[in-house]
C-alpha cells in the first residue's frame, strides 16, 4: 500500500516568471561587499539575538533563504532541516511531525509546537495524531525558526521534542512598495501572489498579500469517479502596525486560508492482498473475495507495479478553511518591557466521499470538525545590559473542537462481508451477525451506519519565568521553570442505528505539570560558544472515545532532555559551524494499544523510551555571492519498554527495542548558491 502525498512534483523545466513593482521610496538591496556571513537574528528565547548566541539547537531560514529555496510549505523546509521528520497523509491537513523522534505516536496532542506570531496554531485535537493546521501556505514570512529539545519555559505544554517559531512580515512605516509573483508549470501547476504596504501617516501602515494555488494533481482515476488528487488554495493576510512613539508597538494580523483538495485514500500497488476489492486481472476485470467479475475497468496495478493509477467510484474531496487573529501589544518602561499576545483561531473542516477506495459502491464517509482556539499571554522583562536579564509572564488558553463522522456501510465490497464473517468467528461479535444476514454473499446490504459526534475542551494556565546570569566575563547559567495546569472535558454521542445502540460518553481530568530548565554556557572567545542544558518536557493526557473500556483516560507524558552543543563563527566571519549532542529520556508516552477486554484500539501510556543522536549544520561563504551550507542529523529513538504494542493484525506483542515513527537515522540535506548584481538588480541561482 502507497500513501498518497499531496506535496506537488515539479517538473525540471518549468517557466516562472516574477514582476516586481517598487516605487521610488524603496530601495532595492543589493549584495554586500564584506565577505562576512549575513547576522540571522531569531526570538528563539522571546527576545531578539543572534542565532549564534542563542544556547540552543537552531535551524533558521531567513526571509531571503525561503524566497530563493522556493520554500512554499511545511515539506520544504522539512527536507532542510536535520533531525525533522515528517509525513502527509494524503493530504495537507493530515502533516504529521517530530523532531529528534519525539512525536505523536498516538496521542490527541501534539509533541512539536506550531507557533505563527507567537500564537499556537496546533492546540488539542479530537482525531489522534494530527492537525488540521500544521501545514499552511507560506508566504509573507520573515523568518522560520525550528527549535529542537523541550521548549517548555518559552512556549509551553506539548513542545516536548520542540518548536516551529513562524515570524510574518511586519508593515514598514516608511516605504510603499508591491510584488506581483506568477508561476506555471509543465504539470499543470498555477501560482499568483500579490504583495503591497502603504504607509498611512507617519504612525500607521498597512501590509497585504493574497495568493492563489492550483494544481491539477499526478493520479489518475480509472473508475466511475474522476477525482485526483488535485488542489485549489487561496488565501489572503492583512496586517496593521501602529507606533505612535518609541515606547508603544502595536501589531494585528488577520490571515485566512482556504485549502481544497481531492483526496484518493489509497492507490494499490501491487501486494496481492493490499486491497482485497482490487483484485484485477490482464484483461482489466475486477474480482470480488469469491472469483466473481463485478466490474470492467483498465488494470490499475499489480502488472506492472502501480504508483498513479486508482479506481473509485465516487469523489473524496476535503476543504479545510482557517482564520487566524493575532494581536501584539509591547511598551516599553526604561528598563522594564511589558508584552502582550493575544491569539484566536477559528478552522473548519470537511470530509466526505468513498472510504473502500474500490469501484463498488461499499464504503462512504463524511466528517466534519470545527476548531477554535483562543489565548492570552503577558509577559515582563528586563531591557537593557547587565549581568542579569530576566523575564516572568502568564497565559491562558481555551482550545475547542467538534467534530461529526458518518460512515454508511453499503458493503458492497465482499472484503466488507469477509471481514464480518472473519469477526464473528475470532471474536463472535454480535453485531457483526446482523451485517452478515443483511449482506449476504451477494454483497447487497439493507444499511449499516455509524453516526457520531464527539468534542473537547482543554483549559490551560500556566506560569512562567527565566532568568540569566552572567557570572564571568566568559560565563553565564541560565535557569527556567513553567507550572502548567490543564483542565480537559470530554464527550461523544453515539446515535443509535440498525446495528449499533446509542451510546453516550463524557468525562473530565485535570492534569499539571513542573518544567524545569537549565543551562551553562562558555564563550571562550566572542565568535565561539559551548554550553549544556538539562531540560523537561511536557504533553497533556486525555481521553478514549470508548464507554465500555477499562480506562477511559490515557495520562501525560513527560520527558528529559540533556544535551550538549558547540557555536562558531571561524574564517573572518565567513564560517559557522554549529554541533548539538542530546540525550531525551522519554516516560509514559501516549501510543496505540489495545483494550484487552473489548479488544479496541485505544490511547495508552507505554512505560519509557528513549531518543539520541546529533546535528551538525555547515555555513559558508565561498567567494563574494557564493554559499554553501550542509546540514546532518543522526538520530536513534526506540522503545525502551512497550508490552502493549499492537501489530497491523491487531495482535499484541513486546515492541522493546523497535524504532520510533517519523524518525529517520539518517538526515542530510545540502544547498549551493551564487548571488550576482544583474542590471542594478540582484539575481541568483541555486542547487
Amino acid at each position: 500500500m502507497q500513501s498518497c502525498y499531496s506535496a506537488r512534483f515539479l517538473s525540471a523545466v518549468s517557466a516562472a516568471l516574477s514582476v516586481a513593482v517598487f516605487l521610488p521610496s524603496a530601495q532595492a538591496q543589493g549584495t554586500s561587499s564584506a565577505l562576512v556571513l549575513e547576522e540571522v537574528l531569531v526570538t528563539a528565547q522571546k527576545r531578539e539575538q543572534s542565532q549564534q548566541d542563542v544556547p540552543l539547537s537552531i535551524t533558521a531560514f531567513t526571509a531571503e533563504t525561503i524566497d530563493r529555496a522556493g520554500i512554499a510549505d511545511f515539506s520544504d523546509y522539512a527536507l532542510k532541516t536535520p533531525n525533522l521528520g515528517f509525513r502527509q497523509g494524503g493530504s495537507r491537513a493530515d502533516t504529521r511531525f517530530g523532531i529528534r523522534g519525539v512525536t505523536n505516536v498516538g496521542g490527541q496532542a501534539n509533541s512539536v509546537g506550531m507557533y505563527v506570531d507567537e500564537v499556537n496554531v496546533v492546540p488539542n485535537v479530537i482525531t489522534t495524531g494530527t492537525s488540521r493546521t500544521a501545514d499552511p501556505n507560506l508566504y509573507e514570512i520573515a523568518r522560520i525558526e525550528v527549535l529542537r529539545g523541550p521548549q517548555g519555559t518559552f512556549f509551553g505544554r506539548n513542545t516536548m521534542g520542540g518548536a516551529i517559531n513562524i515570524t510574518t512580515e511586519k508593515p514598514d512605516l516608511t516605504a510603499t512598495s508591491g510584488k506581483l509573483s506568477l508561476e506555471a508549470t509543465d504539470d499543470e501547476y498555477y501560482m499568483a501572489k500579490a504583495i503591497g504596504n502603504l504607509p498611512l501617516g507617519d504612525t500607521l501602515a498597512l501590509r497585504g498579500a493574497a495568493y492563489y494555488e492550483d494544481y491539477a494533481g499526478f493520479i489518475d482515476n480509472k473508475g466511475p469517479s474522476d477525482a485526483s488528487n488535485s488542489e485549489e488554495n487561496r488565501g489572503l493576510r492583512l496586517a496593521l502596525r501602529w507606533q505612535p512613539n518609541e515606547e508603544l508597538l502595536a501589531d494585528v494580523t488577520l490571515s485566512w486560508s482556504d485549502m481544497q483538495q481531492d483526496y484518493p485514500s489509497m492507490v494499490p500497488t501491487g501486494n496481492l492482498g493490499a486491497i482485497p476489492s482490487q483484485v484485477v486481472d490482464d484483461g482489466g476485470f475486477l474480482f470480488d473475495t469469491f472469483g466473481l467479475p463485478i466490474w470492467p475497468l483498465d488494470t490499475v496495478g499489480f502488472f506492472p507495479e502501480n504508483h498513479t493509477d486508482t479506481a473509485t467510484d465516487l469523489d473524496r474531496r476535503q476543504d479545510n478553511e482557517t482564520a487566524i487573529l493575532t494581536a501584539r501589544l509591547e511598551y516599553d518602561f526604561g528598563r522594564v518591557r511589558l508584552t502582550s499576545v493575544t491569539g484566536y483561531i477559528d478552522n473548519e473542516f470537511s470530509q466526505a466521499g468513498e472510504g473502500d477506495a474500490s469501484i463498488a459502491p461499499a464504503f462512504t464517509v463524511s466528517r466534519d470538525s470545527d476548531m477554535s482556539a483562543f489565548s492570552q499571554e503577558l509577559r515582563l522583562s528586563s531591557v537593557g545590559p547587565g549581568p542579569v536579564s530576566w523575564m516572568v509572564g502568564a497565559i491562558y488558553s481555551d482550545d475547542e473542537t467538534s467534530e461529526t463522522d458518518v460512515s454508511t456501510h453499503l458493503a458492497s465490497d465482499p472484503y466488507l462481508v469477509l471481514w464480518d464473517v472473519l469477526g464473528v468467528l475470532e471474536f463472535g461479535l454480535p453485531g457483526n451477525i446482523f451485517d452478515i444476514i443483511d449482506n449476504g454473499p451477494t454483497g447487497v446490504s439493507l444499511g449499516n451506519f455509524e453516526d457520531v459526534d464527539r468534542g473537547s475542551e482543554t483549559r490551560s494556565y500556566a506560569l512562567f519565568g527565566d532568568l540569566t546570569w552572567e557570572f564571568a566575563s566568559d560565563w553565564s547559567a541560565a535557569f527556567g521553570l513553567r507550572y502548567t495546569y490543564d483542565e480537559v472535558e470530554y464527550f461523544e454521542v453515539t446515535r443509535p442505528t440498525v446495528t449499533i445502540p446509542e451510546a453516550n460518553v463524557s468525562d473530565d481530568e485535570n492534569f499539571d505539570d513542573l518544567s524545569p530548565r537549565v543551562n551553562l554556557s562558555w564563550l571562550p572567545s566572542d565568535d565561539v560558544t559551548v554550553y549544556g542544558t538539562v531540560s523537561k518536557g511536557y504533553k497533556v493526557g486525555g481521553f478514549n472515545a470508548n464507554q465500555d473500556i477499562v480506562s477511559p483516560f490515557f495520562d501525560e507524558e513527560t520527558g528529559w532532555n540533556y544535551e550538549l552543543g558547540f557555536k562558531s563563527t571561524l574564517w573572518d566571519g565567513r564560517l559557522q559551524f554549529n554541533t548539538a549532542l542530546f540525550y531525551f529520556d522519554w516516560n509514559d508516552l501516549q501510543v496505540r494499544g489495545q483494550d484487552v477486554h473489548t479488544q479496541r484500539q485505544v490511547v495508552v501510556n507505554a512505560d519509557a523510551a528513549h531518543t539520541q543522536g546529533l546535528e551538525l549544520e555547515v555555513k559558508a561563504l565561498l567567494a563574494e555571492g557564493l554559499t554553501l551550507d550542509v546540514g546532518y542529523g543522526y538520530l536513534e529513538a526506540e522503545f525502551d519498554n512497550f508490552k502493549g504494542a499492537i501489530d497491523t493484525n491487531g495482535e499484541l506483542f513486546q515492541a522493546d527495542g523497535n524504532t520510533l515513527p517519523l524518525a529517520p537515522e539518517n538526515s542530510f540535506t545540502a544547498g549551493l548558491q551564487y548571488a550576482f548584481d544583474v542590471a542594478g538588480g540582484e539575481a541568483w541561482a541555486r542547487i
